[in-house]
Parts: C-alpha cells; sequence; structure tokens
C-alpha cells in the first residue's frame, strides 16, 4: 500500500506512523479517537486520495488538540507531531491541487511536539527524531521553524535541511549511548563495559545496530539532497558523502560565524523553552508532565532543561540568566558528588550558557571531564607523560 506521488522515504515513514497509531489504539487510552481518523489518514494518502487525507488529517488534528499536554504519553504527543507532518506532507507534494481547508499545519507546533515527545521519553523515542528529520526538508516549512527559534538572519545563511542531518545524528548519538550502556548498570557516556549481555540485552543491542545502520543510512542520502540543492550556492559541498556532510554540521559556519548547525539546534530549542515562540508554545514546554525528581533521576538533561528555564521570562515564573545558571549549576555538582560525570558534563556546559564567563563552571567542566576518561576509558588526562 504506497502511493506513486509520494517518495519512497516518505512511504517508509508514514509507513511506520501506522505502526505507532495501532500501539495508542490497543492501549485504548486518551488519543483513541484520534488516532482511528489519523490512521485512515495516513492510508488515504498512502492511496493517493489526498481529498480525503486532508480532511481526516484536519479532523484528527481537531481530536489531538482536545488532549491537554499534561494527559499526553511521549507517544501521543509524537502522533500529535507526526499527525501535523502529514498535514505538510500533503500541501508540499498536492500543492498544485490543494484542497481548501480549516486546517493550516503549524511547523513548529509540530517540532515542539516532536521534541517534547523525545524529552517524555528520556530520550528513547528514536522514531521522533526520525519525523523531525523529514520536517526539515520542507523549506518553507524547516524556516519557519527556525524563526520561531530566533535563529534566522537576514539574507538567510542557515538552510533546513541541514537540520535534517542534525536529527539524525543526534539519533545516532542517543541511540549509540543507549548500546553503550546496556548490562552496565549505569549511563555510558564514552565506553561499553565488557560484560556479557542477557539475552532481552542482546536483542536490544541488535535493535539499536539498526537504528544506528538506518540513521548512517539517511544521513548518506541527505548529503547527496543538500548537495543537489546547493553546490551552486556552497561550492565546498561538491562531492558531499557521510564524512563531509558530519564535518559540515559541526564545523563553524563560516569565519564570522563560530556556532555550527548542532549549536544552533540546541539555540533553537533552548530559545522556544524561553519565550522567543509565543506562549502557546512556551506553555507546552512550561506542561510537559515530567517532574525534577523523574528527569534527575533518568539523566534526562533535555527535560531538565525544560523545566528550570521553560517561559523564565514570564513574570509567573521571572528567572535571570544567572540564576538558570545557579540552578543548573547546583544540579551538575549533584551529578558530580553521585559520580555520574557524564551528565554533570553536559548539565554544566548548559549553565555555561547562561554565565559565559564564569570562571569556576568553566573549570568544573575541565575537571569532570577529566573525571569521564579516568572512570570510562581508564586514561589520567592529567598524567603529563601521555603527552
Amino acid at each position: 500500500m504506497t502511493s506513486n506521488k509520494l517518495s519512497t522515504q516518505i512511504n517508509e515513514l508514514l509507513s511506520s506512523q501506522i505502526n505507532d497509531l495501532n500501539a495508542i489504539i490497543e492501549s485504548n487510552s486518551a488519543g483513541l479517537k484520534a488516532a482511528n481518523i489519523h490512521l485512515r489518514a495516513i492510508e488515504y494518502l498512502l492511496t493517493d486520495k489526498p481529498t480525503k487525507a486532508m480532511s481526516s488529517f484536519n479532523s484528527a488534528n481537531v481530536e489531538y488538540e482536545n488532549i491537554n499536554i499534561i494527559d499526553c504519553t511521549p507517544s501521543l504527543l509524537k502522533a500529535k507531531g507526526d499527525c501535523i507532518l502529514g498535514g505538510i506532507i500533503y500541501s508540499n507534494v498536492y500543492e498544485n491541487d490543494l484542497v481548501m481547508s480549516d486546517f493550516r499545519p503549524d511547523p513548529t507546533l509540530a517540532f515542539v511536539y516532536l521534541w517534547l515527545s523525545f524529552e517524555l521519553s528520556h530520550m528513547t523515542l528514536f522514531s521522533s527524531l526520525v519525523s523531525l528529520s523529514e520536517l526539515f526538508l520542507f523549506f518553507t516549512e524547516g524556516n519557519m521553524i527556525m524563526i520561531s527559534g530566533f535563529i534566522q538572519t537576514v539574507p538567510p545563511s542557515h538552510f533546513p535541511e541541514f537540520f535534517s542531518v542534525v536529527c539524525q545524528y543526534w539519533r545516532n548519538v542517543h541511540v549509540a549511548q543507549a548500546m553503550r550502556s546496556l548490562g552496565a548498570g549505569e549511563t555510558r557516556y564514552l565506553k561499553e563495559l565488557n560484560v556479557e549481555l542477557s539475552e532481552s540485552e542482546k536483542e536490544k543491542k541488535l535493535f539499536y545496530q539498526l537504528e544506528i545502520d538506518s540513521a548512517n543510512k539517511r544521513i548518506k542520502e541527505l548529503a547527496r539532497v543538500i548537495e543537489d540543492k546547493y553546490c551552486n550556492l556552497m561550492p565546498n559541498l561538491k562531492g558531499m558523502d557521510y564524512e563531509k556532510m558530519l564535518a559540515a554540521i559541526q564545523q563553524p559556519l563560516s569565519e564570522d560565524e563560530s556556532v555550527n548547525y548542532i549549536n544552533l539546534f540546541l539555540m533553537m530549542i533552548r530559545n522556544m523553552r524561553k519565550s522567543s515562540a509565543g506562549e502557546k508554545i512556551t506553555n507546552l514546554f512550561k506542561n510537559i508532565p515530567m517532574s525534577l525528581d523523574e528527569v534527575f533521576k533518568n539523566e534526562n538533561y533535555y527535560g531538565l532543561f525544560t523545566l528550570v528555564y521553560a517561559d523564565m521570562y514570564n513574570k509567573k515564573n521571572k528567572k535571570s540568566d544567572l540564576e538558570v545558571s545557579k540552578e543548573l549549576f547546583k544540579y551538575a555538582i549533584r551529578y558530580n558528588n553521585e559520580w555520574k560525570y557524564g551528565i554533570a558534563f553536559l548539565v554544566a556546559e548548559e549553565a555555561l550558557v547562561f554565565d559565559y564567563t564564569n570562571e569556576k563552571i568553566d573549570q568544573f567542566i575541565e575537571d569532570v571531564n577529566l573525571k569521564l576518561f579516568e572512570r570510562e576509558v581508564g586514561i589520567d588526562l592529567s598524567d603529563d607523560s601521555l603527552f
């Protein structure tokens, strides 16, 4: 059941969403009615029935929007984002025969639902990153997300398709971390332990490896897409391959801009948490159903950041940059005291963003990085004889 008008990638993406929706339907929980309508919308789109598809996406979206974020599971949040993405796919693929509808797919809302589903899952719902990756391939919608995240420049120098690669990169990073941590009884940030895995852990390892292979395959495909689209503007994209693509998102954008696309992606989310995309978006971050104890225990640093400074400029939640930095640094110190050096490093780096001249945090980051290498790799970087 595939549409000839949709690309192979979109057909595969929509088909994978059917499995996610069936799981929501089988659970018979909140979102049951919306998921059933959403499922029909996908089936209509896959069988080239665009008018029925758009009507169903619209109806599903109305049902989803009646469900408060505090009642959402990670899967339900992802379904809400995927429903809007379905409308975006429709409006781009069938742009010459659009059906007039009250449904105006909001790409920023889709982005936030998909990202928050990843946060709420404690960074285990990797399919959310897949949907995010496809969302950024639509140029107009991708630019709208960047503007909401307050990172666009005029004339534009940032291209949304590069964020498609960033999402696959994060998918790779988080899956690899989950795989390194198997059998360790702790989160491993650099190196896995040489331990015997249980049968269930072996099955998970196979699943993780397939996820990594899929992410790598998609990055290679995106390298070709980006080369074809932008090599006339950026000659250095000629001959773009997997390694060059990863380098392109990690290197400074130019001599004048020290940030890279990975920095920009995190900056975009940071700005939305604070207030850049308006009250509706910041309220989603502010009201996500997580507790500080829960995110701290799960080493969910994205969730921690959201709970610490979402909507920080609101009168009822007024916090200065310095106050946010102190609060994050407090959690970094707690992690350090529990010998969780990898997460301590990541939280301290975010604290430094809000107080970038703080020498104490800067030194803490250096110290905890040394401890991480000692603990996980067995290398003492303070030993001068190594260099």
